[in-house]
Protein backbone atom coordinates (compact mmCIF):
# COMPACT_ATOMS: atom_id res chain seq x y z
CA UNK A 1 0.00 0.00 0.00
CA UNK A 2 1.14 3.55 -0.48
CA UNK A 3 -1.14 6.60 -0.76
CA UNK A 4 1.98 7.79 -3.56
CA UNK A 5 3.87 5.05 -5.48
CA UNK A 6 6.55 7.15 -8.02
CA UNK A 7 7.75 5.34 -10.90
CA UNK A 8 11.29 4.51 -9.31
CA UNK A 9 9.41 2.61 -6.47
CA UNK A 10 7.19 0.72 -8.86
CA UNK A 11 10.68 -0.45 -11.02
CA UNK A 12 11.96 -1.44 -7.71
CA UNK A 13 9.21 -3.39 -6.89
CA UNK A 14 8.93 -5.58 -9.86
CA UNK A 15 12.35 -6.58 -9.12
CA UNK A 16 11.77 -7.31 -5.80
CA UNK A 17 8.23 -9.19 -5.38
CA UNK A 18 6.52 -12.11 -7.31
CA UNK A 19 3.64 -10.93 -8.89
CA UNK A 20 2.60 -8.48 -7.26
CA UNK A 21 -1.33 -6.92 -7.55
CA UNK A 22 -1.52 -3.23 -7.92
CA UNK A 23 -4.52 -1.24 -6.87
CA UNK A 24 -5.32 2.30 -7.60
CA UNK A 25 -8.02 4.63 -6.80
CA UNK A 26 -8.21 7.81 -8.34
CA UNK A 27 -5.24 9.14 -10.28
CA UNK A 28 -1.79 8.96 -10.03
CA UNK A 29 -0.24 11.97 -8.76
CA UNK A 30 3.27 12.78 -7.06
CA UNK A 31 4.50 12.16 -4.15
CA UNK A 32 4.71 15.47 -1.34
CA UNK A 33 7.81 17.03 -0.74
CA UNK A 34 7.78 15.54 2.62
CA UNK A 35 7.46 12.05 1.38
CA UNK A 36 10.47 10.41 0.83
CA UNK A 37 10.75 6.29 -0.24
CA UNK A 38 13.84 3.94 0.95
CA UNK A 39 14.64 0.78 0.73
CA UNK A 40 17.62 -0.88 1.95
CA UNK A 41 18.71 -4.58 0.52
CA UNK A 42 19.58 -6.27 3.69
CA UNK A 43 20.06 -10.15 5.06
CA UNK A 44 16.81 -11.42 6.78
CA UNK A 45 18.78 -12.30 9.55
CA UNK A 46 20.06 -8.67 9.44
CA UNK A 47 16.25 -6.47 8.75
CA UNK A 48 15.27 -6.23 12.12
CA UNK A 49 18.87 -5.21 13.80
CA UNK A 50 19.19 -2.94 10.56
CA UNK A 51 15.72 -1.35 11.13
CA UNK A 52 16.20 -0.47 14.66
CA UNK A 53 19.59 1.10 14.32
CA UNK A 54 17.85 3.06 11.75
CA UNK A 55 15.43 4.55 14.13
CA UNK A 56 17.88 4.95 16.53
CA UNK A 57 19.64 7.31 14.10
CA UNK A 58 17.13 8.87 11.78
CA UNK A 59 15.28 12.33 13.53
CA UNK A 60 11.66 11.75 11.26
CA UNK A 61 8.58 11.96 13.51
CA UNK A 62 6.90 8.88 12.09
CA UNK A 63 7.86 6.10 9.61
CA UNK A 64 5.79 3.60 7.92
CA UNK A 65 7.17 0.21 8.40
CA UNK A 66 5.50 -2.95 5.92
CA UNK A 67 5.53 -6.08 6.68
CA UNK A 68 4.77 -9.16 4.51
CA UNK A 69 2.15 -11.15 7.36
CA UNK A 70 0.07 -10.22 10.45
CA UNK A 71 2.43 -12.33 12.54
CA UNK A 72 5.69 -10.19 11.71
CA UNK A 73 3.55 -7.22 12.09
CA UNK A 74 2.93 -8.09 15.58
CA UNK A 75 6.96 -9.59 16.62
CA UNK A 76 8.14 -6.49 14.63
CA UNK A 77 5.96 -4.12 16.80
CA UNK A 78 6.74 -6.11 19.72
CA UNK A 79 10.20 -5.91 19.21
CA UNK A 80 10.26 -2.11 18.23
CA UNK A 81 8.03 -1.17 21.41
CA UNK A 82 10.73 -3.18 23.56
CA UNK A 83 13.92 -1.23 22.12
CA UNK A 84 11.96 1.93 23.55
CA UNK A 85 9.98 3.16 20.25
CA UNK A 86 6.58 4.32 20.12
CA UNK A 87 4.83 1.76 17.42
CA UNK A 88 0.98 1.13 15.95
CA UNK A 89 0.13 -1.64 14.09
CA UNK A 90 -2.21 -1.54 11.01
CA UNK A 91 -2.67 -4.60 9.43
CA UNK A 92 -5.92 -6.41 7.02
CA UNK A 93 -5.70 -9.22 9.76
CA UNK A 94 -4.04 -11.71 7.03
CA UNK A 95 -2.12 -14.63 8.13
Amino acid sequence: FSATFPPEVAQLAKGILRDPARVAVGEAGEAADTVTFTAFPVPVARKRALLEHLLDQMEQPSVMVFTRTRRGAKKLARTLYEGGHRVEELHADLS
